[in-house]
């Protein structure tokens, strides 16, 4: 049995004793599975096809000594996506699911800091990894420092908007299906070092009460349908990645929600009941939906230590009854 488990923290590899003194606890509920299992699941990170495709590619490659049996694919929060502003359909479903950290991105920081004097010291140690998750700079080996960002607050609008409509690189997206994406189609958001990115559905959803709504959090509730294709578009693509690799394989979706942020919660709600569920029922995949695998009812049964990341008896939990479909 040869088992590929996909998804964020909620199933990322368990922390170390060492790495739990600055991260918290965090076990997976990998470590309760049988056979040979290969963990790709990213803290930070939402729905995305990328790892899985990279995997299947090394499988090809020969990396990959035995047949991938099951894939497992605790499928992250819808809205963990980035929030798109002013494009139309065509545009928005063209536009990578993480925008900043698609290879458009990745090159348009490089120019971003070739644009700066080096006088300014504009850089931060605040860094992203290809899957979107972040962290500061211990976060990384020293070979991962090519993932600086340039603080683009510093940047003026009209010279961000120039940089992308003079270079080459970008005509080149264009004719590839990468659409290229000026300063204002973005809903800004800042993390440390006063860093600005674009804002993500969770970003936004989570700085947000419900007595603090506003219209841009009511255009992103009427926006549900759209966001949620696209995470359903996401998934497909790497479903699809890994039944041409290994038609035979038994795909399992998991479902372990954010139950503890409000507008997250019920902006995602929709998705996991119906979106997830019809998909699955329409491609032979097998749900796991159970009314408890969410981070307020483990919190509530002592099944984490950090509120909202299982424990050890919460990824037992979880492995016995992924156990029942293997």
């Amino acid at each position: 049995m040869v088992i590929l488990n996909e998804g964020c923290s909620h199933s990322a590899k368990s922390l170390t004793d060492e790495e739990r003194r600055f991260h918290g606890s965090r076990t997976s509920y990998c470590d309760f599975l049988p056979g040979q299992v290969y963990n790709i699941a990213k803290p930070g990170t939402g729905i995305g096809a990328n790892r899985i495709q990279k995997f299947v590619k090394m499988a090809q490659l020969g990396g990959l000594s035995k047949e991938l049996t099951y894939l497992i694919f605790q499928v992250p929060s819808p809205s963990r996506q980035t929030l798109y502003l002013n494009l139309t359909d065509e545009q928005f479903f063209e536009a990578p699911i993480n925008y900043w950290t698609s290879k458009a991105a990745r090159y348009l920081r490089g120019l971003m800091k070739e644009s700066r004097s080096q006088e300014q010291d504009l850089l931060t140690p605040l860094m992203f990894d290809q899957g979107g998750g972040r962290n500061t700079h211990t976060y990384f080996d020293s070979n991962r420092r090519d993932l600086h960002f340039v603080d683009v607050g510093e940047i003026k609008p009209e010279e961000y908007n120039k940089l992308l409509e003079s270079n080459e690189f970008f005509q080149d997206c264009l004719s590839t299906g990468t659409s290229k994406f000026t300063y204002d189609s973005f809903s800004w958001t800042h993390i440390k070092n006063n860093l600005r990115i674009p804002a993500t559905l969770w970003s936004t959803l989570r700085a947000h009460s419900a007595t603090t709504i506003n219209s841009l959090i009511m255009n992103i509730f009427e926006s549900q349908d759209k966001y949620f294709k696209k995470a359903i578009n996401e998934l497909d693509t790497a479903v699809c990645s890994v039944k041409e690799q290994w038609p035979n394989i038994k795909i399992i979706f998991l479902r372990y929600e954010e139950s503890g942020m409000p507008l997250i919660y019920e902006f995602c709600k929709p998705f996991y009941k119906k979106d997830l569920s019809d998909y699955c029922n329409k491609n032979d995949i097998t749900y796991i939906n159970e009314k408890n695998f969410n981070t307020e009812w483990f919190r509530s049964n002592n099944l984490t230590n950090d509120a909202r990341h299982p424990n050890d008896e919460g990824a037992k939990l979880i492995a016995e009854k992924i156990k029942q479909f293997l």
